[in-house]
């Protein structure tokens, strides 16, 4: 039986079907990818010179106090009762810990992100390094980012404004 179904689906001359797409080598796709990975478009092919970082650096942190702002005011709206008095200590970290800190680590990343000078590397490096150090240490004692020069954020400020930066070296 099964014979004749095969003869019978055979008889039809257009058997077997045409692919619909033609198979295209990805030797070209392939030579495309080199190519532009060798231009520089995968990352890594040129550096920012340091006025463009402070630019852009100091644009991304004034970003982020404009949506640290934001999200403060829309923290304190959902916990208008417990901010309603004068906050306790406790309800003080909570507020750090879930509007300052992700948005400062958020800023260390896109920071991180925009690369470094050549010969600049080490510098930037330490500044990201001690803005997500100072974090970590805020993340153990939330209430230490109001210390003034005792901060964790102390010395990636410090390092941030000697490097030239402005709004980044106001970490908090």
């Amino acid at each position: 039986m099964r014979a004749a179904g095969n003869r019978r689906a055979h008889a039809n001359p257009s058997w077997p079907p045409e692919p619909m797409l033609k198979p295209i080598s990805i030797f070209p796709v392939l030579v495309l990818a080199a190519a532009l990975l060798a231009s520089g478009c995968g990352g890594g092919g040129s550096t920012i010179s340091k006025a463009e970082l402070i630019k852009q650096g100091d644009a991304i942190c004034e970003q982020a106090d404009e949506t640290q702002t934001g999200e403060l005011a829309a923290y304190e709206q959902q916990h208008a009762k417990d901010l309603s008095s004068a906050p306790t200590p406790a309800v003080e970290e909570r507020l750090i810990a879930a509007v300052i800190l992700p948005s400062v680590l958020t800023e260390a990343e896109e920071l991180e992100a925009l690369g470094a000078p050549s010969g600049e590397e080490e510098k930037v490096k330490a500044i990201v390094a001690g803005i997500e150090e100072a974090a970590k240490k805020a993340e153990k004692a939330p209430k230490s980012i109001e210390e003034g020069s005792k901060s964790p954020f102390t010395e990636a400020s410090k390092l941030a404004r000697e490097y030239g930066f402005k709004a980044c070296a106001e970490v908090i």
